[in-house]
């Protein structure tokens, strides 16, 4: 409003100003920005503050909450803490014990909103929370990323025995664990998960490969390092026990009699020879064991003569024609391979074999071709050959017959 007057012949303007504010906007809350991001850990463990949210609304207080996450359903939250204008953001975990993950989601996006009591006016600001990577694990050995080492495998190891440790170490203090691999595959050594100690796993004496390469791990349940490769050298390996004589195929006719020598076995181990130590034998077909026996003493390989029994001939070419015997040598560690003796059975033509000694037969007094009766004999040929003949034998009154 403008108003004119004059005083002693001067003229006087007097101009009022009304200023209308924008109450709504007067009571906004005023949320002060975030400058820079914010970094959390991989490891971070639920429940942990990050960064206050500070919100002032004069004459009025402020409720502050997260609207939204980018990606969505971040694991965060916005919690009150001391006072109606003190709120924080939180970390509160990951689903169904999940971790954060750099790999998956390297940052958040945060868009925070507070408001008045009433909640007719609202502010918003965004916070950037940025995943800070695990570290992977180092390891410490002094000769990483490659190492050997030579063993006797002649010395009497206790599964058990440890002979090389790998370490490591992680900047968050994560719990290690290690593994190792072997190339080629063998079951020589183990490692302690937790403190890296490589073990022996088994006497060396039955080792049959002389290097192996082991690959050595270990992870802080996020990251892995498995490129740690330790040589192993096996000097004097064990050698094979042998049966020098075997395989071998030998042959021989169905009437050999019990007790015959089918070999003499010749054993050699030249470095824990055991002249104690006695072959192992099994039989193909199955279940004919008891017809072969091996004398320790002589090293012959028989067939055993059958106690309490009336069969003297073993072998029967129409019942097995072969068989296979194969013998396990060993010397407490490793045994024998491929000995195996195969017994061709040679056939030889059997005589035909009435099924009772002596057949009882009654005939009436009678003239020639009247009276008879039957024998109900039967006549067995073991190699299945026709009958073609059968006949008396010479002797007094057989002409009547």
């Amino acid at each position: 409003m403008t108003t004119f007057k004059t005083w002693g012949g001067v003229l006087l303007v007097s101009v009022s100003f009304l200023i209308i504010a924008d109450a709504q906007t007067l009571n906004n809350p005023q949320i002060t920005p975030f400058t820079r991001p914010y970094n959390i850990h991989e490891d971070t463990i639920v429940e942990t503050q990050i960064v206050e949210v500070v919100c002032t609304n004069p004459g009025d207080a402020c409720l502050c909450n997260l609207k939204y996450t980018d990606p969505l359903g971040g694991p965060f939250t916005v919690w009150k803490k001391t006072s109606l204008s003190k709120f924080y953001v939180y970390y509160t975990g990951v689903a169904q014990g999940g971790k954060l993950s750099f790999k998956n989601n390297p940052t958040y996006f945060l868009t925070i909103e507070c408001r008045n009591e009433l909640g007719t006016n609202t502010s918003e600001v965004v916070l950037e929370i940025d995943i800070q990577q695990n570290q992977a694990p180092v390891i410490t050995n002094i000769k990483y990323p490659r190492d050997s080492i030579v063993l006797d495998a002649m010395r009497p190891y206790v599964p058990g025995d440890n002979f090389y440790q790998v370490t490591a170490t992680d900047a968050e203090s994560d719990a290690l664990t290690f593994s190792i691999t072997t190339n080629p595959s063998v079951n020589y050594f183990t490692i302690d998960a937790s403190e890296g100690y490589i073990n022996i796993a088994k006497d060396l004496r039955s080792a049959t490969v002389k290097n192996i390469l082991i690959t050595a791990s270990v992870t802080d349940g996020v990251n892995i390092v498995n490129n740690f490769e330790i040589a192993v050298n096996l000097t004097s390996l064990n050698t094979r026990p042998s049966i020098t004589n075997l395989p071998a195929t030998v042959k021989f006719p169905e009437t050999t009699p019990a007790g015959t020598t089918l070999i003499t076995l010749t054993l050699q181990d030249p470095d824990i020879f055991d002249a104690t130590l006695v072959p192992t034998c099994s039989v193909v077909p199955n279940g004919e064991e008891y017809k072969f026996t091996y004398e320790s003493g002589t090293r012959k390989l028989k067939l055993t003569t059958l106690v309490n029994t009336q069969i003297t001939l073993p072998l029967d070419y129409e019942s097995y024609n072969q068989y296979k015997i194969t013998c396990v040598f060993s010397d407490g560690f490793l045994d024998s391979q491929n000995d195996t003796l195969t017994l061709n059975v040679e056939n030889v033509n059997e005589a035909p074999t009435f099924d009772e000694t002596i057949y009882y037969c009654d005939l009436y007094e009678s003239g020639p071709g009247v009276s008879t009766c039957d024998l109900d004999a039967v006549i067995i040929d073991p190699d299945g050959d026709t009958i073609s003949t059968i006949g008396f034998l010479t002797s007094n009154n057989n002409n009547r017959f």
